[in-house]
């Protein structure tokens, strides 16, 4: 099993009810460590458990186009290093049609360099991963409770971690439970 996060978000600012300022939240998480294996360069995850807290932002500029952002940090355990995370988003809205763009970066603020005197195979999670992460999505409501999704990004820049392409296609329901 892959790693659980979970956390609680306030809400500080709702731009829905004061329309002059963005909406802004504060969220604290944990992280549970998952079950798989760990060490390896093809592992899911780090396999620690761990805190991280950020703070978002959010604001429709137009009724059609609307920018986020999260800035926070992440402490885990099992020696991974600790780290920076940026997320960035922005996105229109094209009658029944969305399409975003956005850029992930992780910066670890310590770590082993592969290759470097101290690193061995089995110590992969203590590695100083660095990644920039660009990404767009289009998506489509094809009614007012279902949402399908294609997205499609890839690493632009990093250290100690893959130059990976990611494509995902998604599909989502709104539940009506009033």
């Amino acid at each position: 099993m892959t790693d659980t996060n979970i956390g609680v978000t306030w809400r500080i600012a709702d731009e829905l009810v004061n329309p002059s300022l963005p909406t802004v939240a504060l969220r604290a998480g944990a992280i549970i460590a998952g079950s798989y294996t760990t060490g390896a360069i093809n592992a899911i995850g780090d396999g620690a458990s761990g805190l991280e807290v950020s703070a978002l932002a959010g604001k429709y500029l137009a009724d059609w186009l609307a920018v986020s952002g999260e800035v926070g940090y992440r402490v885990r355990d099992e020696n991974v290093p600790e780290d920076l995370f940026l997320n960035l988003s922005g996105g229109v809205l094209l009658d029944n049609i969305g399409l975003s763009v956005n850029y992930k970066l992780v910066d670890a603020q310590s770590g082993l360099q592969i290759g470097g005197p101290e690193f061995s195979a089995p110590r992969f999670p203590e590695v100083e991963e660095d990644i920039q992460f660009l990404s767009g999505t289009v998506s489509l409501n094809v009614s007012d409770q279902t949402n399908i999704g294609i997205t499609y990004g890839e690493v632009i820049d990093g250290r100690n971690t893959a130059k990976s392409k990611v494509f995902s296609v998604t599909i989502g329901y709104l539940f009506d439970t009033f």
